[in-house]
Parts: C-alpha cells; structure tokens; sequence
C-alpha cells in the first residue's frame, strides 16, 4: 500500500479550555478525595490494582495518571504503582499501551517498551488485540499514541501513516462516523464488532488529535488514492458521538449510558468541546454515579478511568506530608496532622520511596533509617548556624544565579567551597530536594545556595546576593555532555512550595520541583574527554571533540574511591582484596566466592554500581576505560542465577544505582534482607539477609551507626598509585575537574561576566589547600605533576 501524505493547514484545537461546569469545584473535590481514599484501600500488597476481568496494567496505568493529575507522584501509592506497572509483562496491545502512556508520567525510560510494541505489529503495520494480530481497534489507536512517546524519533511519519491508513476508511462506511471495533470483512467477525462504537471511536479520535498536534508529524494523509483530512475526520466523529447520548445526559452504545462509555466520551468532549452543552451536563452523570464508598459502580477500572477524566480538584493539601491528602485521610477517619506509614491501604506491602524512583536506575524497596552523610555535613551547618536566621524565602538573591550539573561523589567538598564565600552576618540558606518526604535523603538529586558573597578571592562580587543551584542526578556525564552541547537537563526550582525544616537555614523543595535549564558549568570525576563509551549514559549524546573544545576545563582536586562491602562479607575476615580480585568481582566474571576466598560461606555475589555515565572514575581506575580495557563493569542485565524472584548460587545481581546515596542504600538493603525491582530486564528480586555485596565508593562517605558496611583495604600491589588511606580504608584517586563554556560558545548560552567571575571563585576554593584539608576523600592539587592531563598514561593515579 503506497501512503501519501500532504502539506495541509496545521490545526489545533487547544487541550485545555476554561469550562463552566454545572458541577461546582466542592462536588468535583469531594469525588476526587472519596475516589482517592477508595483507590489508595484497594491497592494490591504488590503495588498495582486489577479488576476482576483482570485488566492489571489498564486498571493501573489510569489510576497513576490520575494520581499525577493531582500531583500526587511522591506518595506511596503512586509509587508503589509504579514499580509494579515497569516490571509487569503485558501480553496484549491494549495493556502494553496503557503501561507506556502510565510510565510516561513517571519519568521512566519507555525505549525498551516502544521496541516491544513496534515489534507486535502485523504485516500493514497495524495492531490487533495480540502480537501480529489482524487489525482491530481500539487497539491499533492506542499503539500509535503510546509509540508516539515511547519512540518519537523512532517511529517515523511512514509509520504513523500506514497504521492510521489501516482504520480510517472503516469510518466513512460507519453509521454516524463512529469506528466498528473490527475492521475485518471475514465472516467469522460476531457482527456487533463491526458497528461503530464510542471505545474505539474515542481511541482513534485521541491518536488523530496527537498526531496533528505533535510538532514534525501531520495533518491528513492519502490512503489508496483517497486523501483524508484529520480536522474533518474529527469533527465528524465528535458529531456522531454526540448522538450516543442518553435522556439521564450519560453515553452508551446500547440503550442506557455506562459509566466507561460517558467518561471515555467526557475527555473528548472536554478537549474539543469544552463548551457544548452536553461537556456539562457528561460531568454531572459521572458523579451522580459514584457509589457512597467512593468507587463507580464497585470497579476499580471504572473507578480510575473517572477519576482519570475528573476535572483536577483544588489543590490537595497534605499538611502531614505522608502523601496522603487531608481530605481522603479525614474520610478514612485519620488525623491529617499525623504522617500515616506506608501500610495505610489495607493491601499494600512496603513500597519503594520517590528518592530512588528515578530514570535508568534499580529500584529498591526498602531504605534503611539513616544512611551515611558526608562528613562536612556538620562542619557546613555549623558555619550556617552563625549566620543570621532567613524566614521567607528570599527572591532578591538573583543578582548572581548559576547551574553547576555533575558528579555526586564529592558534593561535600563543593558545598564546603560555595559557604566558604558567603558573608557570615548575612543569611545563608541551603536548599535541599525531597526532604519533605519521610524516608527521603534531603539533596540526593538537587540542592541551591543562596547567600550573600563576601571579600573572599577577587572581591569584585562582594555584597552580591546570588543563588547557586547543584545538581547531582545523572552523575558526572551531566557535568559534560549538557554543559558542552548546550543542552537542557532539570534544576530544582525555589519557590512558594518550598518550606523551612528547621525554621533556621534548611529549606526542603518537593519532588518534582523542577525546571528544564542549560546547566552553566560542570563537575567531573575525570577529564570531559573520558566521558566516551561506558562513561556515557544509555540514549544520551557523546560530547564531540568539537563540543570539548569550547570549554574551560581545569582540574581542582584529587578524589579518592574505595570499595565498600556489606557487614556480613566483613564479619567473615575478608578485610583486603587485591586489584585483579576487585576487577573479576565488578566484571561480573564471579558468581560465587570460592575464586576469592575457599573458605567464605559460598553466596551469590551482589553488585551495587552507579548507572553508565555516573561512574567514570571506577571505570577509570579497575577497568582502565577508555585508555584500553581488558573487561567492562557488570551491567544489570547480566545478573544471572535468579529463579523467580529468588537469587541461587551461583548467581550474581547487579543492581544500578543513580547516586552515591542510592549505592550505600544498597548495600543497607543487601545486608538486612529486602526485596529489589531491576530495570534490566525488568524484574523483582528478594535479596537474602546477610549478602554479600560490594561496590565502589568516594571514601569521603563514612559508615554512620546505622549503616550495615564498611570498606574494605585494596592491597600492597597497587601501592604506586599514590593511595591515601581514610579511615582504613585505601583508596585510588582521579582529578575532579571544573568547566564551563567559553567565549567561543553562542552569546545566548554564554554565562555572564558575573557568573564566569562566581564561576572563577568557587573553582578557585575547590582548588584551595585550606578547604580541601579537612576534608577526607581528598587532596589539594599542590604539586606541579597533580594537575595532569587527560592522556591515559596519567589520568589514574
């Protein structure tokens, strides 16, 4: 079948339209808290939710995108849903879909899935209900929404064009331009699946609408010799919609409304006829329909797909911050001043907390109490402690306002460097993420400071008031790959949302407070140029020599790596291990102990590791990458020896993690037992108690008394390489290095002179010997041969 498509007028209809409701805002608030209090009691002890048609992944994808509607992705039942919608295994197209349009609320990576569903298609490049199946709606709709955002690069205009070829003349010979559910002419077909029908109409009509709104895609396509128009295909599908409406206002094919059929019709009309009569009036059945406890019609499918199509209610208050709602807790008859634990609904098992629910990375279900802090912690609230107290937060501090992206593995030092310059008779905040959230490491992703600069370095910023920002998701490729391109990566915002923890210099911003921003300057655990290869992220851009080339690049210290071991492997006498016994272990290469030690109790062997592109400096310093490796770091899909959801001997797990907090997480969980969610492939594992597991480590992180690990000493073989012992632990050093773009860059991407001047400072304190000597994990870059390059002969130390 020969597709053409045609240059036509783009036209949009805008998505969200002011609508007077018939119901008022208290109606449309008391369903959305009855429905929530309904949906949280009902989820599953493994975090999703099924019908008893056993509609798993629909049922579950609706309610987290009703929970995101309502901004609600930081509580424990949303997440919870989100762990186990990423590792379930659809086997229809239908389910397939409803997981991928779910996850894109997430933030997860939906590749992989898009992959899976393009490969599903049959010979026209269409859908039917299962893999290759003939062609049938609403199935082949709802593939093409969510490939559109699983795959937009992938999945090309040809694509797009031949599935929608396959469904758009059975609307032409429809009664009332409604889409049959099947578009097949055999005999075999019951007959009522070739009447038109609102389910599969309302699918094609929202697959049509994304493709014309969707900038690059298009607006109409020719089919076999007949050219279709989307605005008018549309239109005449709402029309005929419309006449599906019943005498109590509700829609159904048959002779009276249901609930799945109005609310399915309420979203169209809601987006292209925001001000029809009958949008109302849909609204007023929906909610005449909820049931006293809450759900439509006792269906949890239902149920979310309602609540999915609601109006978004005033904002929810949460005055506990336990992500439960004051108003759902008052129906569940709950005190809203007191945070409820995560085993509020009557269902629901120990669920995975936000600060590790982040693209690319393992989930782990389970985080211990506390974890380790970097040891200036103290030192740095102690010297904002003498500062004067800030109450509001204060939006004057914009003279000055910089984004410095990068690695994690010191951000201690950097935050030493940035008080360091802070007058100390004036406030000095610190601003960190997800330390509203119980169970939440404050700053593990983002943090911002703002004081007012002192006479320290040059002086020319003095009484300047400015606002840092730091982030250290994504590792240290973030510190490269967008400060080099130019390129756009997320920043915490400080704003109203955020709020003083300590009524003194803490503030805490919730999770997903952020904004898209071309970070200014980067920090990395080895040169820019190393970034290449393992050192890149999966699906990111490998700066090109060219990119490097327009930054300022310089090395500011030296930042020592150990390797961090469980308690129960230490408990066993292992206290050393040598450098190629450190390589075979983080290769992958063992799945037992007996090749280390025969006499340690033969376990399997856990990994916990930073994600591709935020651990450069272990890949430098055990694998010699780039500069020539012999083996590569183990990756979550080779973990090997699971059997169901349990690990056998032999057997080796290796879990991805993306921050140095997520890693010592890791390591807590493996010693004391818990369960694990991996990414690569998707799966659940129950890590025994007492496991021994081992990762690389920035040695400024110490083991506080909670903690379940130590390090381990690397032996006398590797003692040239200017090892610094902390804490008795021994360590491998790489130079951390500071850059920022150049006055070659584009003047609009280009810092200003105050910013390169701020830049300048706090490179300079990063460099400074008086800074860097308390400080363990790290050395002042004081003699001539410290500063090297990056050529491979010298960058590992």
């Amino acid at each position: 079948m020969k597709i053409n498509m045609f240059v036509a007028i783009f036209v949009c209809w805008p998505f969200w339209v002011s609508v007077v409701f018939a119901a008022t805002q208290a109606q449309i608030d008391q369903s959305w808290n009855k429905g929530l209090a309904w949906i949280m009691t009902n989820q599953h002890q493994d975090g999703g939710w099924s019908n008893t048609a056993g509609l798993g992944p629909q049922t579950t994808g609706e309610i987290l995108k009703a929970l995101a509607k309502v901004n609600l992705k930081t509580s424990y039942t949303y997440m919870g849903g989100v762990s186990w919608l990423s590792n379930s295994e659809p086997g229809s197209v239908d389910a397939l879909a409803h997981q991928i349009e779910a996850l894109k609320t997430s933030g997860e990576e939906l590749t992989a899935l898009g992959v899976k569903l393009k490969s599903w298609r049959n010979l026209w490049k269409g859908w039917g209900a299962y893999p290759r199946y003939e062609t049938s709606l609403p199935d082949t709709p709802l593939a093409i929404t969510a490939l559109m955002d699983a795959q937009s690069s992938g999945y090309s205009n040809y694509d797009v064009a031949s599935a929608t070829c396959q469904f758009l003349s059975a609307q032409q010979s429809s009664p009332n331009f409604l889409w049959p559910y099947s578009i097949s002419k055999g005999t075999i077909v019951p007959p009522g699946q070739l009447n038109g029908a609102i389910v599969p109409t309302v699918y094609a009509v929202q697959a049509l609408q994304k493709i014309i709104t969707t900038p690059g895609r298009f607006t109409g396509v020719t089919c076999g010799g007949t050219a279709y128009t989307f605005t008018t295909i549309i239109n005449n599908a709402v029309n005929g919609l419309l006449l599906k409406r019943k005498s109590d206002n509700g829609f159904g094919d048959g002779a009276a409304s249901t609930i799945q059929e109005t609310a399915l019709v309420y979203r169209v009309l809601t987006a292209l006829r925001p001000t029809d009569s009958a949008t109302p009036l849909a609204l007023d059945y929906l909610i005449a329909q909820q049931a006293a406890n809450g759900s439509w019609g006792g269906d949890v499918f239902f149920t979310a797909l309602v609540l999915a199509s609601l109006p978004a209610p005033t904002p929810l208050v949460d005055t506990d911050k336990d992500g439960i709602p004051d108003g759902v807790e008052t129906i569940l008859g709950k005190n809203p001043n007191l945070a409820d634990s995560r085993f509020l609904a009557t269902g629901s098992s120990r669920i995975i907390t936000a600060q590790i629910m982040q693209r690319g990375s393992d989930l782990i279900d389970s985080l211990s109490a506390k974890t380790a802090v970097p040891a200036n912690a103290k030192r740095v609230a102690a010297k904002a402690s003498t500062a004067q107290k800030a109450t509001p937060i204060p939006n004057e501090y914009n003279e000055v306002k910089i984004f410095i992206a990068g690695s994690p593995a010191q951000l201690d030092v950097f935050e030493e460097a940035i008080v360091s310059l802070f007058r100390e008779d004036t406030p000095v905040m610190i601003f960190n993420d997800d330390g509203g959230v119980p169970g939440q490491i404050p700053g593990g992703n983002y943090r911002a400071y703002l004081g007012t600069i002192g006479t320290t370095g040059t002086g020319l910023l003095n009484g300047k008031r400015v606002q840092i920002h730091y982030r250290s998701k994504g590792g240290s490729y973030n510190g490269v790959g967008p400060v080099a391109q130019s390129s756009g990566i997320e920043r915490m915002i400080i704003d109203e949302k955020c709020t003083d923890t300590d009524g003194d210099h803490f503030w805490s911003c919730p999770v997903g407070n952020t904004i898209m921003a071309v970070p200014d300057a980067g920090i990395s655990e080895v040169h820019p140029a190393w970034h290449v290869a393992e050192n890149v992220p999966q699906n990111a851009i490998t700066p090109t020599p060219e990119a490097l080339s327009q930054l300022d690049v310089a090395p500011v210290f030296a930042g020592y790596f150990g390797i961090a071991a469980t308690k129960a492997l230490l408990a066993t006498g292992l206290n050393k291990l040598g450098r190629d016994e450190a390589v075979s272990l983080l290769a992958g290469l063992e799945t037992g102990w007996s090749g280390i030690d025969p006499s340690l109790p033969q376990k399997p062997v856990i990994i916990c590791r930073m994600t591709d592109g935020a651990q450069p400096a272990a890949n430098a310093l055990f694998f010699n990458i780039p500069c020539g490796s012999q083996a590569t770091p183990a990756r979550g899909s080779d973990t090997r020896g699971v059997q169901g959801n349990t690990l056998t001997l032999p057997g080796l797990l290796v879990i991805e993690n993306n921050s140095s907090h997520e890693l010592i997480n890791c390591l807590n969980v493996a010693n004391n037992g818990g369960m694990v969610t991996l990414k690569n492939p998707a799966r659940r594992v129950l890590v025994p108690k007492n496991s021994f597991a081992l990762g690389v480590l920035p040695t400024s992180f110490q083991p506080n008394e909670a903690d379940q690990w130590g390090y381990l000493s690397i032996d006398d073989a590797i003692q040239s390489m200017s090892l610094q012992t902390v804490a008795g632990a021994s360590g491998l050093a790489t130079n951390f290095w500071m850059q920022w773009r150049n006055d070659l860059v584009l003047e609009i991407n280009e810092p200003s002179r105050d910013k390169v001047t701020l830049l300048n400072e706090i490179r300079t304190q990063l460099q400074n010997p008086e800074i860097l000597k308390d400080l363990p994990g790290v050395k002042a870059l004081t003699e001539p041969n410290d500063r090297i390059t990056e050529s491979c002969e010298g960058e590992r130390r």
